[in-house]
């Protein structure tokens, strides 16, 4: 089968979704985001369209202009897109939900990766006066696991070490600060309700929100037991900060699809998140992670898990092991193929 894949494979979910199914046979090819400001991606995209895909599979939104968006859809090529996101983080229209569910009208299968987002898009289009049914099939394909993705060799006084964080306390980490909607705020505040001489923290991933990346670096300024790294990470070294965590807080204030829940996990870390999109599929409450919905709960959360460092060590491999079983790459795959072959009936 021919396969446009939009965007490019960056992200690990997208390089491994198309490491799998090249695999298998199918000839993948990709194109940038046919974003207006970007000609060249226009260009490529428009390449790519003409080389007479099977089958065009789209991640996220991919276009900032409607022209565009109007011309591709009216092609006759099946289109399936993978829903990351009910909107953009960063708006792209300035009605961003009716163009979803534009793409929801245009597309012949919408894959989500839980059923609560499509209870989440019927009521955010309720709530705007748009229709709750649109002519997608709908299926529910499990965000990937990225167990085994990089490198897992070092002990965590070794990742401690490498880092700079004390070996004889315990840690809390949060990663990719992106942007607002990941909950760094509310991980401040509620690592400021813990005792300093208890516990450390460390922030690492990019910000790209200037704002909140002055709130971060001044915090860290304050608190000596705060450590923080907002520059890019490559693949070999993000073993050594998430090793060095007891447990890794993911307190999003909204989202569709958590892919950042993955990362500790990967490592065995446990995780704390707020009870949205995707997260209540991965994590039950106590038992893969927990779930907390504000500062109070989040801290909580983290004094339960740092009170019994096995007990939160079990936890962490309750996870990894449960993302194996249920969201491996060879499941993803053979769903995407169903989808796509029933795209193409279509």
């Amino acid at each position: 089968m021919r396969v446009l894949s939009v965007p490019e494979s960056r992200h690990i979910y997208l390089v491994r979704l198309t490491k799998a199914l090249r695999e298998r046979g199918h000839d993948v090819r990709e194109a940038p985001y046919p974003y207006l400001r970007w000609p060249r991606g226009v260009a490529k995209f428009a390449r790519g369209m003409a080389g007479g895909p099977d089958i065009v599979h789209m991640h996220w939104s991919i276009f900032d202009s409607r022209v565009l968006a109007r011309i591709f859809f009216r092609t006759k090529v099946p289109k399936v897109w993978t829903v990351h996101n009910i909107v953009p983080h960063k708006p792209l229209f300035g009605d961003d939900l009716a163009m979803t569910h534009v793409y929801l009208d245009r597309v012949r299968v919408a894959v989500w990766h839980s059923r609560r987002n499509i209870e989440e898009a019927r009521r955010l289009f309720a709530s705007r006066g748009l229709s709750t049914e649109w002519s997608a099939e709908d299926r529910i394909i499990p965000l990937m696991n990225f167990n085994g993705a990089w490198p897992d060799t070092v002990s965590q006084a070794e990742a401690r070490s490498r880092i700079g964080i004390r070996t004889d306390t315990r840690v809390i980490g949060h990663f990719a600060p992106t942007l607002p909607y990941k909950g760094t705020r509310l991980f401040l505040e509620a690592f400021s309700r813990l005792s300093p001489d208890k516990v450390h923290a460390c922030i690492f991933g990019e910000c790209h929100d200037p704002a909140l990346a002055a709130e971060i670096r001044n915090m860290a300024k304050n608190r000596g037991n705060l450590r923080i790294h907002l520059d890019p990470i490559r693949d070999e070294e993000l073993q050594y900060w998430f090793k060095a965590c007891d447990v890794v807080v993911q307190p999003y204030s909204a989202v569709t699809t958590s892919g950042s829940i993955y990362f500790p996990i990967a490592f065995k870390r446990p995780v704390i998140a707020t009870p949205l999109g995707n997260i209540p599929d991965v994590i039950e409450h106590g038992v893969t992670g927990w779930l907390a919905r504000d500062a109070q709960e989040v801290s909580e959360c983290i004094e339960t898990a740092l009170a019994d460092p096995q007990a939160a060590r079990a936890v962490g491999e309750r996870a990894h092991t449960f993302v194996d079983r249920t969201a491996n790459i060879q499941l993803v795959a053979d769903a995407y193929e169903q989808a796509y072959e029933s795209a193409i009936a279509r």
